[in-house]
């Protein structure tokens, strides 16, 4: 069957031989509706009302990632008020996990996080995208070969990885050389589900299969097996020249035959014939996208947005290798002397002791071996000095 839909303009769900027994399911269109059937409907652009919030996400060395975890989380961030940005970004150092939204929104996407993954290190990181040579970059937009009520692979279990041939693929860039997988996603605010299951009920669908393939209607029932979202997902590469880019390309895409599901549905790299370079490359940038995308269920969403596990035998993976521990308070009092910092879930702490505390220790240094058989009092900070407050500490040889 052509592909009908390039995720541009609007397309069927269904082959053309069953178009007659779905329009008997529906009502009779009214004559202003029966007017535009057929016509295209052009998608509107999704411009960001508030700055982007990048997090750095390094899980735990020890974190297991399963199907239901990953669903559960992509539930819980989906209905954000702008698109979430779910990515794996790549360089000749490391392999990071990057989620992206509107600024409002980071706090929770935080929390939602530790929760799920406990132990991650988060951080508001850097633009990992800065680094992209526009005229060296190349884009493009993956979308269902067929229609979307027909599912793509499902997995009961992510051992071994399905991320794992993408990830591997992801580590032989060299210098100046940057890859990106974004997923951007969002619940659908149209109830496709309660239509879909009207059709997936229908007798003349359930009986659509021959002896060697499936109905219809079961693929239905497994489309609808979660809540559907809308999809934008594409593939960048960032070098020092286009041509060096498209070979990095070509190198990446086939691992996204792991999500194919044969007989049903498959991902197909989208042509950009009519799709500005420019506005390609800001739609990248900037999170958002210029042609609408495809639907998906939580499951195969969650089988391409999910953090990759630890059973991916890369060290240019980035994961959080430290534990750390948030510093108790200071105590009562006005802290006067700063200790230094204390990183922890991303955030440097302060870490600072109190007047009472400050006058309560004491601090004896000596060289490894020496057995302080002399010690002499130790000189006055500055501080100490303009507060007339010391510390005993002895320096011993």
């Amino acid at each position: 069957m052509p592909v009908n839909d390039d995720a541009r303009l609007a397309g069927r769900f269904v082959p053309v031989g069953l178009q007659n027994r779905i329009r008997e399911l529906q009502r009779q269109p009214s004559r202003a509706e029966a007017s535009t059937i057929g016509v295209p409907v052009v998608p509107n652009a999704h411009y960001r009302s508030e700055p982007i919030v990048e997090l750095q996400i390094l899980p735990p060395t020890t974190l297991a990632v399963t199907p239901s975890l990953s669903e559960q989380f992509i539930l819980s961030i989906a209905k954000a008020h702008s698109p979430v940005s779910f990515e794996i970004v790549a360089n000749d150092e490391e392999i990071r996990t990057v989620l992206a939204g509107g600024a409002s929104s980071a706090d929770y996407f935080k929390n939602q996080v530790r929760g799920f993954f406990p132990g991650s290190l988060i951080s508001e990181g850097r633009d990992s995208l800065a680094q992209l040579n526009p005229s060296g970059t190349v884009i493009a937009d993956f979308a269902l070969s067929r229609e979307f009520g027909l599912p793509l692979h499902i997995f009961r279990s992510f051992d071994p990885d399905p991320l794992m041939g993408l990830v591997s693929s992801l580590a032989n860039l060299r210098s100046s050389e940057i890859a990106i997988i974004q997923i951007l996603f969002q619940t659908t605010r149209m109830p496709w589900g309660e239509r879909l299951k009207g059709y997936a009920l229908d007798p003349l669908l359930k009986e659509s299969g021959d002896a060697s393939t499936r109905s219809i209607s079961s693929y239905l029932k497994e489309k609808l097996a979660g809540p559907l979202h809308a999809v934008v997902l594409r593939l960048a590469v960032s070098s020092n020249t286009a041509a060096r880019s498209w070979d990095i390309f070509q190198g990446i895409t086939p691992n996204f035959s792991v999500f194919s599901n044969p007989g049903a549905n498959e991902l197909i790299a989208l042509s950009n014939n009519g799709y500005a370079p420019y506005n390609h490359f800001l739609a990248l940038k900037n999170r958002t996208s210029y042609r609408s995308g495809m639907l998906l269920n939580a499951n195969e969403l969650a089988s391409i947005a999910h953090i990759p596990s630890t059973g991916i035998g890369i060290d240019k993976i980035a994961r959080n290798t430290m534990r750390s521990k948030k510093a108790p308070p200071a105590g009562v009092g006005d802290p006067i002397l700063d200790l230094g910092g204390n990183l922890h879930d991303g955030q440097l702490y302060p870490v600072r002791i109190t007047s009472e505390q400050y006058t309560r220790h004491m601090f004896i240094c000596g060289g490894s071996g020496g057995g302080c058989k002399s010690c002499r009092p130790a000189p006055r900070s500055a501080r100490e000095q303009r507060t007339g407050r010391a510390m005993e500490a002895a320096v011993c040889s």
